[in-house]
């Protein structure tokens, strides 16, 4: 399990979308880490991070809405 790693999300106003931010919960700042890996479990469906930890991933087709976050150094979750 991730204990380092939160990922803050909302649906988009159109609901076909999921944003958010990855960021390291020991941080103060809350910085976000940049190429995070972000994806659908049992998907090819998946993004990485931009350089200030957000991203969006769609919703479209997806059945089983389980949110896979990984980052090197930290556990997957």
């Amino acid at each position: 399990l991730i204990s380092a790693i939160i990922s803050f999300a909302f649906f988009a106003a159109n609901g076909q979308s999921l944003k958010g931010k990855v960021i390291d919960s020991s941080d103060t700042l809350n910085a976000g880490l940049p190429g995070a890996s972000v994806f659908w479990i049992n998907t090819s469906i998946g993004i990485q991070t931009d350089a200030n930890g957000n991203f969006e991933i769609s919703l479209k087709g997806i059945e089983n809405k389980k949110l896979i976050v990984s980052f090197f150094g930290y556990k997957t979750d």
